[in-house]
């Protein structure tokens, strides 16, 4: 386009991290295992896994907008939020822990020091409580 500023249609052209974020909740609730495997987790977490530090947009098809913030945080983020809240469904509470699984059958999930455990049959859980005392 000739209106705009060194043809920069905006945001319209990006897919931030927060539009994935609410993309795989839905689709979390909905069922879509599918949808969220190959149209979020995969291509995110492959482009983590491949430049780390990404630019702060994507575009359309995918590919990272080079003229935006270099070593943007919001990717590598949000890559790790699909993982342990949707795909492996760990949601921390105060006083409790919450596993649910999407699309996931068994899994070993071990962070700092938390080691989670999951199959049908059994969840074993280890974590440290911060206390020296305990």
């Amino acid at each position: 386009p000739n209106d705009t500023t060194d043809g920069n249609t905006g945001d319209s052209w990006c897919a931030m991290g927060r539009i994935a974020w609410f993309d795989a909740l839905s689709r979390k609730r909905y069922g879509d295992v599918a949808g969220f495997e190959e149209l979020l987790l995969d291509p995110l977490t492959k482009n983590v896994r491949s430049t780390t530090w990404m630019h702060e947009r994507l575009q359309c098809d995918g590919a990272q907008q080079l003229n935006r913030t270099a070593m943007y945080f919001e990717y590598p983020s949000v890559a790790t939020m699909l993982l342990s809240f949707v795909k492996y469904g760990l949601q921390f509470g105060y006083r409790s822990l919450t596993v649910e699984p999407f699309g996931v059958t068994n899994f070993s999930y071990h962070v700092n020091d938390l080691h989670v455990d999951f199959s049908p049959t059994l969840v074993a859980l280890e974590f440290s409580s911060g206390r020296e005392d305990r």
